[in-house]
């Protein structure tokens, strides 16, 4: 395995030497210092001098941050090709596309730091959802309880708490839905029986459908559930979190509701 790189402060020329090594071995390379950066590609962009933090992943990924907001002001997807050399004591870095045709030139005026790392990463990423991130699943995309589930409120208080989420089927009956991330106990569904009872009280001439939600259900839970007439829809945290990552960012709970 390649040796990490770490140089503090170095001269633009020691700069350049440390990257080129760190490019050629693959490493996972941060630089930051002041720069300037232009792109060229699908539209043109210049962010004129400042310090900022380059990182270039041993994927051929290249991503510029400023000091705040968790996005890049700059980037380029895996498989970019990367060319630097120093001219008048400046530290350019060129990363090129061919499809589509992108440049990205990073210029930089002064380097605090280069550094070359071997990283190790092995693990499998995997997403997982609270409730409330499954609760917004289903509101992404209610078919997840059951086909013309319809929502219309979140967190709809009454005595007994506060009942996830509330909406009605296809043939126009009261939904209650509450969700659990963990295997369900007998206690969610006395929780729901609750809920249940207490709307029934409210408007007796409503038929109501109790929902419980969760990955999966303990056997008394399902008995109990049998009983009381009840309904399981198994969701998975995992499922939920994937159709989170891939909604509009834009996309709230609010703006869902009162569409």
């Amino acid at each position: 395995m390649p040796s990490d790189i770490v140089l503090i402060r170095p001269s633009t020329t020691e700069a350049a030497d440390g990257i080129e090594k760190a490019l050629s071995s693959h490493l996972f390379l941060i630089v930051i210092g002041k720069c300037q950066v232009e792109y060229r590609g699908r539209a043109r962009s210049k962010l004129p001098g400042g310090e900022r933090v380059l990182l270039v992943k041993e994927d051929g990924s290249i991503l510029i941050h400023r000091k705040k907001d968790y996005s890049p002001v700059n980037w380029q997807p895996p498989g970019s090709l990367f060319y630097s050399e120093v001219h008048d004591s400046l530290l350019k870095i060129r990363a090129l596309r061919r499809q589509p045709h992108e440049s990205l030139e990073i210029e930089f005026e002064s380097v605090r730091l280069v550094a070359g790392l071997a990283l190790r990463d092995e693990a499998e990423f995997v997403l997982h959802a609270d409730e409330a991130e499954m609760k917004r699943a289903v509101l992404l995309k209610p078919a997840l309880i059951m086909e013309g589930f319809s929502p219309s409120e979140s967190e709809k208080p009454l005595d007994s708490g506060f009942i996830d989420l509330y909406g009605k089927d296809a043939a126009e009956r009261q939904v209650v839905v509450e969700f659990k991330k963990d295997t369900a106990s007998k206690e969610a569904v006395l929780q729901l029986s609750r809920y249940i009872n207490e709307l029934r009280a409210r408007i007796p001439h409503r038929t109501f459908r109790g929902i419980l939600a969760a990955p999966a259900l303990r056997k008394d839970a399902n008995r109990l559930l049998k009983t009381f007439g009840f309904e399981f829809v198994r969701l998975d945290p995992r499922q939920c979190a994937e159709i989170i990552s891939q909604a509009p960012p834009s996309l709230t709970l609010t703006k869902y509701l009162s569409q």
